[in-house]
């Protein structure tokens, strides 16, 4: 752990997103203090290796030591690290509860520009992962108004890649019962137009 914090206190990036997804699973884990340690976070990619799951407890009473997990997720984020954007909405919500946001709706706000910006931004590289995030945030209007519509577009978007999985093929097909024929022709055009831009080589 120490190895990690001083290549992210001089600057790897890569070490950065680690330490913000280390912190965040230190973070998640305290919400849930009767539960025991999990094997591995719940976010995209990359995950705890077993090793550094052993006293995992004193990790996290040295990584709160001078590291914010947002900072280190936004910063890597801007910087072009796939990963980090991918993630960021996950280690957002494991370090700002929702009663944060409701008392700062300028953090609330910022929170939801950076999730779109980064997600968008990753998945105009082609991962599924940020594809299915949008189509899942579109779908709850969780952090924004909800449009099945676009949510139904981005994982049109998925289709063709060969990667859409039977719970993404039941979360499609409920979206579809909910459109006209006339929505499902514009989602698949939007689809097909964000599959051009992220996935057609």
């Amino acid at each position: 752990m120490e190895a990690l914090a001083q290549a992210a206190r001089v600057g790897n990036l890569v070490a950065k997103f680690r330490m913000a997804e280390l912190l965040a699973v230190c973070k998640l884990n305290q919400r849930d203090q009767s539960r025991s340690p999990v094997a591995s976070p719940p976010l995209p990619a990359p995950s705890v290796s077993v090793g550094e799951m052993n006293n995992f407890d004193e990790h996290c009473d040295f990584l709160s030591q001078g590291f914010d997990a947002l900072a280190l997720v936004d910063e890597t984020g801007r910087a072009g690290v796939i990963e980090a954007q991918i993630a960021y909405p996950t280690i957002a919500s494991a370090n700002i509860d929702a009663t944060a946001m409701l008392r700062d709706p300028k953090l609330a706000q910022s929170v939801r520009d950076n999730t779109f910006r980064y997600l968008e931004s990753a998945a105009s590289m082609g991962p599924v992962d940020a594809l299915w995030q949008l189509a899942d945030i579109h779908n709850t209007g969780v952090i924004s108004n909800r449009d099945p519509t676009v949510a139904y577009a981005y994982l049109y978007a998925i289709t063709p890649t060969g990667l859409l999985d039977r719970a993404t093929q039941g979360m499609m097909t409920g979206i579809e019962r909910e459109l006209t024929a006339a929505q499902i022709a514009d989602a698949m055009r939007r689809g097909d137009q964000v599959f051009d831009r992220c996935c057609r080589r």
